[in-house]
């Protein structure tokens, strides 16, 4: 590539702000969270099992019934906004961020995507199939990932923080969700990649690009 020359921007942008220090109280509010979802019938698993269903469903009904452009135009923002507040409540159970998901104003998850591309129904519903191959993926990572968040636990209880390659791994298994999560709802063409990566989103020229102080909806 020449020097100077830009790197095309990629459709699907996530990544994480980390606070300088972890506020050891929140490890509390992350247990007792974990608790109630346990409780009430909707552990971390079964989310990923009926967005696994809904998303290819939903996109499926939608353009069949009023077409790929509509989807992505009018449709598209809403699921963007819905998944972006799930993987901001991820990044807080994972130790990722120490801010809850509830004030939009001060994100702690950059997750932009382009929607492009002409899906159809069937395409949608074949997602079914063509992102199994990532849900293995990320179930074998969850399972390093649990490993590390209680190794970042106990650090944050000594530290108040825990070491960057920790958070670049629980970054990056959260960077393959969101781009499976994009690729399945049919708002990216193509099947989920098999691409882990835990560095920070790169800009257009190459760098790294930090997160803004506000979101990009």
């Amino acid at each position: 590539m020449q020097s100077g020359q830009s790197m095309p921007q990629p459709s699907i942008r996530f990544d994480v702000v980390r606070p300088d220090r972890y506020d050891p109280a929140h490890l509390v509010v992350r247990i007792i969270l974990m608790m109630l979802l346990a409780v009430v019938g909707a552990p971390l698993g079964w989310v990923f099992f009926v967005l696994y269903l809904a998303l290819p469903a939903l996109a499926a009904i939608v353009i069949n019934s009023r077409g790929a452009s509509y989807y992505q135009q009018q449709i598209a923002p809403h699921i963007v906004k819905g998944l972006r507040w799930l993987l901001e409540l991820y990044a807080y159970l994972g130790l990722l961020t120490d801010r809850l998901p509830l004030d939009e104003s001060q994100p702690a998850v950059r997750y932009e995507i382009d929607a492009a591309g002409a899906p159809t129904a069937k395409s949608a519903l074949v997602h079914l199939l063509t992102s199994i191959p990532v849900a293995i993926l990320l179930w074998a990572l969850g399972l390093v990932s649990a490993v590390l968040w209680l190794i970042a636990a106990v650090f944050v209880l000594l530290e108040r923080s825990y070491p960057s390659s920790v958070f670049d791994f629980q970054r990056g298994i959260l960077r393959v969700f969101a781009r499976f999560l994009a690729h399945h709802a049919s708002l990216v063409e193509g099947a989920p990649p098999l691409r882990f990566d835990t560095g920070p989103e790169p800009a257009p020229g190459g760098t790294a690009d930090p997160m803004p102080p506000s979101a990009v909806v």
